[in-house]
């Protein structure tokens, strides 16, 4: 036995978690490290790798740390390995070799594990324009598994970690499992950690297991850059399991992740995936702080699920936690998951949502989720969605929007189109949300009248929302329709605190809002009118039951209504707040306050005495139905004045009389033959007189005529005339 096949033996029955003396005899055998059946060789240093991969070897293991110098090329299939958990081998980029340390093409796989590949990038100038990344892979499989970390490495272009460089004929995969890391790599374009182009239909990305993506930067993509740059390639990546991809840095678009399908034309459609206890964190960005998805086709997906987390993500323009641009449309699943504690210096501090397309519709559902603590410097303060001119859909079910903080509109929620759609939330909760402007706990805005935009709100509760005006809810249409419908919903402790609106403001002549079922309104403060709800520039109110609606409602003109859906609860109480239109005048002329829907068919006198006027200016006033019952009024009481014992005198005086009536001074009848008129009394044997009845006077009044014979008047003897002639001759 000669010593070199002694020294073999010695190696072979050695344990491998232990470190081994090599030296370049070992490269002359093979040596048989038997590991779940596979075939190890071991290798020292570059020359040895080289060797072994063009020998075609499919698992070698490092064994000591060293430098590499040239581009490592894999076709086939190869496991590289370090020597333990214990023990892990790095390898070095030489400081003059800026090129990618392995190059996967031609269909090729690499697989790392317990290695680490480190770039040295403190050696090389970030100025310098050959630099790439640590792999390449041109068509062909990349796996990172255990203990496998790449790290510290610049990319003047694609990729600073790993650079997808994609291939038209030869698929490409990318498998990131358990605790493998790309770390403190960066790219001067995309993808500071991965930069993957899509251009094979069978192109799969998965990031799984305990992966870890940190500190990673680039000017888009920071964490993950995934685009299609072919029609018939869409773009697939799945992160889930316990991944994380945390405080990467994006100067533009995707801190953590930037994903988009093709988008030159319509292509393939392409999905994202978040599910498990996925982590996105404390990443940083213009656009997207978490994620940023850029949507190309209405089938485009993505879906967030199963106790994912983007939290602590920032972004300086939209979307702290998610922003989704889509100019062909787009379809947003959140379920089971937590956007927490982001924060935009735009819209959209949770998530933003923009659909620049007039023709695609772009779709949002959000269930058993969380959206708190997030916070926009514009509107939005947990969510934004602007559905510009696109059809869109909007599902928001058994979930929490809280303590979310906007600057402008939509503490909670801020939604705002020009185009058709529907938004339905139901057994979800708004509360603690704050807006600086409107909408504490959700603003909605309709900016055309286009399409009709339908709000539907199921068993919502909006309790202790703040805002400037609208303290729960805001909903502006101005410039087109859009319907409000409350189902069993409850609006509480709310506050508007410089405007109107504690608890709803409904603002412009196509806003109808509709409080149905066991909806309450209570407890709700503003500051200056409307402590339930305010009805401004032309917006109606439907009310069906109306049991529970404890607080004050604000008309402020003529052209704001009120309608009645059936008759009112016989619970019901609805108080109205005094305003520009429901103020006393004194002509006396009824203000009308609500009519009937067309189904219902004549009010009824009990609907009227469910109303409260205003508690000051309203003495002597009533509400009543006008005479075909088509109208509850608001009118000053007609008070009666009754004269009694007239004989056969006709009375001059009114019948009625209103509190706002001018002082009333008491004519007397007219008079009669024999009889002197001694006054009106208010008792037909004693009482007192009334010669006046004051203004303010609210009651009826019975007053009897007093009469008294007249004195007979002696007439006067004529005086009799003599002739001149006859006194002369008595002078004489």
């Amino acid at each position: 036995m000669d010593a070199a096949f002694s020294i073999y033996l010695l190696f072979l029955y050695q344990p491998i978690s232990f470190p081994l003396p090599v030296n370049s005899a070992y490269t002359k055998y093979k040596i048989e490290l038997k590991k779940a059946g596979d075939i190890l060789t071991p290798v020292s240093n570059q020359t040895e790798l080289l060797n072994a991969v063009e020998s075609k070897e499919t698992h070698i293991q490092a064994v000591s740390d060293f430098t590499v110098t040239r581009q490592i090329t894999v076709h086939g299939q190869l496991t590289l390995s370090g020597r333990s958990d214990e023990f892990p081998v790095t390898l070095y980029k030489d400081t003059f070799f800026p090129s990618a340390m392995f190059h996967v093409s031609e269909g090729g796989s690499l697989t790392l594990q317990n290695i680490v590949l480190d770039g040295q990038k403190e050696l090389h100038s970030v100025r310098d324009p050959l630099n790439r990344s640590l792999i390449l892979v041109s068509g062909g499989t990349l796996i990172l598994k255990h203990g496998a970390v790449l790290r510290n490495n610049h990319s003047y272009t694609e990729g600073g970690g790993v650079y997808f460089s994609g291939s038209c004929s030869l698929s490409s995969h990318f498998l990131m499992t358990e605790d493998s890391q790309i770390c403190d790599c960066s790219s001067r374009l995309c993808g500071g950690a991965v930069m993957a182009a899509a251009k094979h239909p069978d192109d799969k990305f998965a990031v799984l297991g305990r992966a870890l993506i940190t500190r990673n930067t680039a000017a888009h993509g920071a964490g993950i850059y995934l685009r299609s740059f072919e029609r018939k390639a869409g773009s697939f990546l799945s992160v889930s399991d316990t991944a994380a991809i945390t405080d990467n840095i994006a100067l533009g678009y995707g801190g953590g992740i930037n994903f988009s399908g093709f988008r030159e034309d319509t292509g393939v459609p392409s999905s994202l995936t978040l599910s498990g206890d996925v982590k996105i964190s404390g990443n940083t960005s213009a656009y997207g702080g978490g994620i940023y998805f850029f949507g190309c086709s209405e089938e485009d997906q993505l879906d967030i699920e199963k106790d994912s987390v983007l939290s602590e993500n920032s972004a300086e323009e939209n979307g702290g936690g998610l922003c989704l641009v889509s100019k062909k449309g787009a379809s947003v699943t959140l379920n089971e998951c937590c956007i927490s504690s982001n924060k935009a210096n735009g819209m959209g501090g949770g998530i933003s949502l923009t659909n620049f397309s007039s023709k695609r519709s772009v779709r949002l559902a959000l269930m058993n989720s969380d959206i708190k603590k997030n916070q926009a410097a514009s509107c939005g303060g947990g969510i934004a969605f602007s559905a510009s001119s696109g059809e869109f859909t909007f599902h928001l079910t058994d979930s929490t929007i809280s303590e979310n903080i906007s600057s402008s509109d939509g503490g909670g929620i801020a939604m705002s189109s020009s185009g058709r759609g529907n938004v339905n939330v139901s057994q979800t909760s708004f509360s603690r949300n704050t807006a600086e402007k409107s909408g504490g706990g959700l603003a909605f805005l309709s900016e055309s009248s286009s399409g009709e935009k339908n709000l539907s709100l199921t068993s919502a509760e909006f309790i202790q929302n703040q805002a400037g005006s609208g303290g729960g809810i805001f909903l502006d249409s101005k410039e087109g329709p859009a319907d409000a419908n409350l189902y069993d919903c409850i609006i509480e402790d709310n506050t508007a605190r410089f405007g109107c609106g504690g608890g709803i403001l409904s603002h412009g002549s196509g806003s109808i809002v509709s409080l149905r079922g066991t909806t309450r309104l209570s407890q709700n403060l503003a500051k200056k009118a409307g402590v339930g709800i305010s009805l401004e520039y032309g917006s109606s109110l439907i009310l069906e039951g109306g049991q529970n609606l404890y607080d004050g409602f604000f008309l402020q003109d003529a052209d704001t209504h009120l309608y009645l859906q059936n008759t009112l609860h016989p619970n019901a109480c609805i108080r109205l707040e005094t305003s520009k239109y429901i103020s006393p005048n004194t002509k006396g002329d009824p203000i009308v306050i609500c009519a009937p829907l067309f189904e219902y068919f004549g009010l009824q006198p009990s609907d009227a005495e469910k109303f409260r006027m205003p508690s000051r200016g309203f003495n002597g006033w009533e509400f009543r139905l006008n005479p075909d019952r088509t109208f509850v009024l608001l009118a000053p009481v007609r008070f009666r004045i009754r004269c009694e014992n007239l004989l056969e005198s006709q009375n001059t005086n009114p019948v009625f009389y209103t509190a706002d009536s001018p002082d009333l001074i008491l004519n007397p009848p007219e008079e009669l033959p024999g009889l002197a008129f001694l006054g009106w009394y208010d008792d037909p044997f004693g009482g007192k007189q009334v010669t006046t009845i004051h203004h303010g006077s609210t009651e009826h009044y019975t007053l009897y005529a007093r009469w008294k014979p007249a004195p007979a008047q002696l007439k006067p003897l004529p005086r009799k005339r003599f002739p001149l002639s006859l006194l002369n001759k008595r002078k004489h």
